[in-house]
């Protein structure tokens, strides 16, 4: 039962490091991704300044 325990404190500290590198991932992304849509948002204004 005491091993039962542990395993489960184990599991509890891989789940947590397994969330926050999702999270962290997910972070990359999400800048990545305003990134290209400030890209974009510019060249259109470019784009419209030369019109």
């Amino acid at each position: 039962m005491h091993g039962q325990v542990v395993h489960s404190r184990d599991g509890e500290v891989v789940n947590t490091y397994e969330t926050k590198t999702v999270m962290f991932q997910c972070k990359e992304e999400i800048e990545s991704a305003i990134r290209t849509l400030v890209d974009g948002i510019n060249q259109l204004t470019k784009n419209s300044e030369r019109e």
